[in-house]
């Protein structure tokens, strides 16, 4: 989880990021500001994404709770599905933070801006296996 803080990227708008001046005969990105704020969003949820299992998991290790193979099972599951949370929250937040870099922060003026609900900002999605899968844990 060592990604970029949102403050960190420019921002023609001033809203979330460093303010810059957008270059004389542009104007702000719609599309560049909307995966901005969206980085923002997820930015800061990715950590309690992360750890959003840890108290079942505390809970059903306490042998008070359930003992035996069957609970044992359950737990070592339960393990499994945390790892796979965290690494997908950890993916996603890597995915925009690769989209914000490679979409322009401004665009010049005149020209069709994207769409701000354009489904591909900053390029195509790579295609992965399943992002909290076992070849990608």
């Amino acid at each position: 989880m060592n990604h970029p803080a949102p403050a960190s990227f420019p921002d023609p708008m001033r809203r979330i990021g460093t303010p810059v001046t957008p270059p004389h005969g542009t104007q702000p990105n719609p599309a560049y500001q909307d995966l901005l704020t969206l980085y923002a969003k997820v930015y800061g949820a990715e950590e309690s994404l992360a750890h959003a299992l840890h108290p079942a998991r505390r809970t059903a290790r306490d042998p008070k709770t359930w003992t035996g193979h069957a609970g044992q099972e359950w737990t070592s599951d339960l393990e499994a599905w945390n790892r796979r949370l965290a690494h997908a929250a950890e993916r996603i937040v890597a995915e925009l933070a690769e989209r914000l870099r490679a979409t322009p922060p401004c665009i010049v003026v005149g020209t069709e801006p994207m769409q701000p609900a354009d489904p591909n900002p900053g390029g195509p999605l790579r295609t992965r296996p399943d992002p909290g899968g076992p070849d990608g844990a």
